[in-house]
């Protein structure tokens, strides 16, 4: 990703106006366009002589210049992106010829063990998320192989992360967010954003925030063929009376009741919610490390979750400490099919 990336971002955002999807604006739209239209620079790249990659550094910029004389920005110069790139050539070279991939399929094959972690959530999948409120790539287990080059078979955990709560950051349907019938947010709205600390990681922008999915959390435990759901800030709940979980959407024009989240946007958007409200739980549960320490309440919103998306919730976050969670299923115990209720 370079700078020019990052400018033609922000103006495609600023210039969209009132229809502006809400991009962290890092560039990674425009970066995906170059790649898309083969004309991206990789790492590798780097590691070229000088009019090798002088070469491509033209077709790039010949390309940026005209969407940037499209929204009023200075064109590149070739130069200018050379001295850019020049700076990053000793870092990458460090690195040698080897690529990641070659690295990650030697330690698999040599029994080792590899943790792939994902960054964004699935409903944001560029192809099974609801354009134009998506990222540019895929966010579904499939791409840790595609992403990495270690081949599928070698998945052998896909454990899905979820809070016990939802979130949304930027524009887009969010059909249980939490909100007054004015449109404002709820108490418990603000509540859970001050407590879980529901801000941005890139751009600081607080998060939207609603209850439960466990609709869209079982499309992701089917879809992606996870085999353990990881259940975090649970402590944030603490003290909720009661906790509505969505079970299911109603069409509110034929009052038909849907389990699966519609392909086309205008259709998911129109649907409303369906709740099975849980109860809550008084004493608390912050940095507990023992799943039967937890209140009754508490195991009893675990195993609902458990039953409805039909997968085992292997470990539950209990505060933002590495020491505070329940580890009711470790990875290679797990491998080797065995359990532990701590």
């Amino acid at each position: 990703m370079c700078s020019f990336h990052l400018e033609l971002d922000r103006a495609q955002e600023e210039s969209a106006k009132k229809d502006s999807i809400g991009t962290t604006r890092k560039g990674i739209g425009p970066g995906y366009v170059d790649l898309s239209s083969r004309l991206g620079l990789r790492c590798g790249d780097l590691l070229e002589d000088q009019g090798t990659l002088t070469n491509k550094v033209r077709k790039v910029v010949a390309w940026h210049n005209v969407w940037r004389k499209n929204y009023g920005l200075t064109p590149l110069s070739v130069a200018d992106i050379m001295q850019e790139l020049n700076t990053l050539r000793p870092l990458i070279a460090r690195y040698g010829q080897d690529g990641v991939s070659q690295r990650l399929t030697t330690a698999c094959a040599e029994g080792k063990k590899v943790l792939l972690e994902g960054a964004q959530g699935v409903l944001l999948d560029l192809t099974w998320g609801h354009p134009p409120f998506v990222t540019s790539c895929s966010t579904g287990a499939a791409a840790a192989s595609l992403g990495t080059g270690v081949p599928p078979h070698a998945l052998r955990h896909v454990w899905a992360v979820a809070k016990a709560y939802a979130t949304r950051v930027g524009e887009g349907p969010f059909l249980t967010e939490m909100l007054e019938e004015d449109g404002r947010t709820t108490k418990l709205h603000q509540l859970i954003r001050q407590k879980g600390g529901e801000y941005g990681a890139t751009t600081g922008r607080p998060r939207r925030v609603g209850y439960l999915d466990l609709v869209a959390l079982k499309e992701a435990v089917q879809r992606h063929g996870v085999n353990g759901l990881v259940l975090t800030k649970i402590d944030v709940l603490d003290g909720v009376d009661k906790i509505p979980v969505c079970v299911g959407y109603r069409d509110p024009d034929t009052h038909r009741v849907v389990t699966y989240i519609p392909a086309s946007l205008a259709a998911y958007k129109r649907l409303k919610p369906i709740y099975k409200t849980l109860d809550g739980w008084r004493a608390p549960t912050h940095n507990l490390q023992s799943f039967d320490a937890l209140p009754p309440e508490a195991q009893a919103f675990v195993k609902f979750i458990e039953d409805f998306c039909g997968q085992k919730v292997r470990m539950v976050k209990t505060g933002p400490t590495r020491e505070a969670c329940i580890m009711i299923t470790h990875p290679w115990q797990h491998e080797k099919g065995k359990e532990m209720r701590a």
